[in-house]
């Protein structure tokens, strides 16, 4: 059968027989699990002058037996822009992909490994092409399922062109804690209350009796179940809220099992709490798009959006709680002060969240890890689904120390009171020096390397020199996403600017923008993939 489903969040199983746990909502509304398989593998080159045939045997014969070589091919792709001819060693288990490449690279006449530092569903997905928060179309066989419903995939996702999202069942929560020290200790301090509020409007709180708080979070527990939210939003929950409560959960002994799939969620890649089925977003990660709240508190940001809580604002410093918790004049302030935050909450995600999803999209990076993790590391999953499509091969991360460089000049300001005053703006500048000059990892020529001067571009005052031909890695990239930005500011001038189509078109261009102009930023950074310090100062 056919299926057509929008992909909310993703996973992995590994093992022998790993997969791909896609999970979404199909076009009917209901929640969907598609496990899908993919090949584990890695790349092997040799070092210059060593036939990459010659290494067949010694990869072969290097086969792990947990996790056995299941076929080693000779394949023809590009590094830095030059063609390679290197090894692809497949294996069953993505689990020992960095056991291989530290195997392989000690092998004479290898040169090095790549791709063995990639996670096994971020590869699949930039490799088969599959992108978070878009629609996709595939063949399936049922396989059951209750309250979502499990298919296999006997094909692989393709991208069906529907733009507009399913509707996402929201939940908003926060948690208050009782610690008369001010240092909370999940293992000594009861959570005593936790509010929560759905996306259409129902707000319901979970009390401690007393200081006993293992009713308050098993209730909470069974109301996650019971609503089933697609995404779940707090503020500060990567670092305290969810965090605290895995923690006391655990000291209680009460199963704190709030996944999809009826586990317990867990701290995964770049320090997020996965929430596996759904989609956690901490509010305080979301709010880094937002650099004119300078302090970002809770209701900065809310005053900064114009978010307003239907509860009245109440003050209750945290140090106060436990007094007030104790005083029965007093309990109700902590109740309608946590009610008007978590309104906030709600009211905030509600505003940043198509832009967090346009992000998730552009970067291909799954919702509930986009805005976790650093604008390096989105612009390197951007970067990596293009050298997946384009044939290129990813370098490794490697352990830089870091490298300054001079950037661009900067006139100090002379204080007083300006009249008539001119402001020139270039648009996209660096991406547009970027692409003018072809500054690449991949085109640059080295002091040593004799080149005629009609060859190369010369960057002013450092003297770096860059390839005229052919088109850079960088260049390529970012052409395509100045053509994108343009065709769907196009399709914008065609559209009522109310609907809801202008308002997803233009929070996708708001997104393609922002990682175009962040390509610049990512040539400065230490730990990129594509790191190369004359990339940089050239562009400075």
């Amino acid at each position: 059968m056919n299926l057509s489903f929008w992909v909310l969040d993703v996973g992995q199983k590994t093992g022998k027989n790993p997969r791909v746990l896609l999970w979404g909502i199909n076009d009917k509304g209901e929640r969907v699990l598609v496990f899908d398989t993919f090949t584990p593998h890695l790349y092997i080159t040799p070092k210059p002058g060593v036939s990459v045939e010659s290494l067949l045997e010694a990869v072969k014969s290097s086969s792990i037996e947990a996790s056995p070589i299941t076929a080693v091919n000779v394949v023809e792709r590009r590094l830095l822009g030059k063609p390679v001819k290197c090894l692809m060693a497949s294996f069953e288990d993505p689990d020992y992909s960095p056991h291989y490449a530290r195997k392989l690279e000690r092998l004479p006449g290898v040169e090095g490994c790549f791709e063995a530092d990639i996670r096994f569903y971020t590869k699949y997905l930039n490799y088969i092409g599959v992108t978070p928060c878009c629609w996709h179309t595939l063949k399936v066989s049922p396989e059951g399922g209750d309250r979502y419903k499990i298919y296999v995939a006997e094909t692989h996702p393709k991208p069906s062109g529907e733009e507009r999202p399913p509707h996402l069942k929201l939940l908003g929560f926060k948690i208050d804690v009782y610690s008369p020290t001010g240092s909370m200790n999940p293992e000594i301090d009861p959570v005593i209350l936790i509010s929560t509020v759905t996306g259409d409007g129902l707000v319901r709180q979970f009390e401690a009796e007393g200081h006993d708080d293992r009713g308050a979070i098993k209730s909470f527990v069974s109301f996650v179940s019971d609503y089933d939210p697609d995404v779940i939003v707090g503020f500060y929950s990567n670092f305290f809220d969810l965090q605290y409560l895995i923690n006391r959960a655990k000291h209680l002994g009460v199963k704190f099992t709030i996944n999809r799939d009826g586990s317990e969620p867990h701290v995964s890649v770049y320090g997020h709490v996965s929430v596996v089925g759904r989609a956690h977003i901490d509010l305080y990660d979301a709010a880094s798009i937002l650099p004119e709240v300078k302090l970002k508190t809770l209701r900065n940001i809310a005053d900064y959006l114009k978010v307003e809580a239907e509860a009245p604002r109440v003050n209750v410093d945290f140090t106060q709680v436990p007094r007030y918790w104790d005083t029965p004049s007093l309990k109700s302030r902590i109740l309608e002060a946590s009610r008007h935050d978590v309104e906030l909450i709600l009211g905030i995600a509600e505003k940043l969240l198509p832009t967090v999803v346009s992000m998730s999209q552009v970067s291909g990076m799954p919702l509930d890890q986009v805005m976790r993790a650093g604008v390096g590391f989105r612009v390197e999953n951007m970067l990596m689904r293009e050298a997946h499509a384009s044939g290129e091969l990813v370098p490794a991360r490697v352990e830089r120390a870091r490298q300054p460089y001079v950037g661009g000049y900067v006139l100090e300001p002379k204080p007083g009171i300006y009249r008539n005053v001119a402001v020139l703006d270039f648009a996209s500048m660096y991406p547009n020096i970027m692409i003018k000059f072809n500054v690449s990892p991949d085109t640059y020529v080295s002091p040593d390397e004799k080149v005629t001067d009609d060859e190369v571009h010369v960057a002013p005052e450092v003297n770096h020199r860059f390839r005229k031909e052919p088109p850079g890695f960088y260049k390529r990239v970012l052409e395509k996403l100045i053509k994108v930005r343009r065709e769907i500011r196009e399709r914008m001038k065609k559209i009522s600017p109310g609907s809801p189509d202008y308002h997803l078109l233009d929070e996708r261009q708001r997104a393609v923008k922002t990682m175009t102009n962040a390509v610049y930023g990512y040539c400065g950074w230490t730990g990129a993939k594509w790191y190369l310090r004359q990339v940089a100062e050239a562009t400075a």
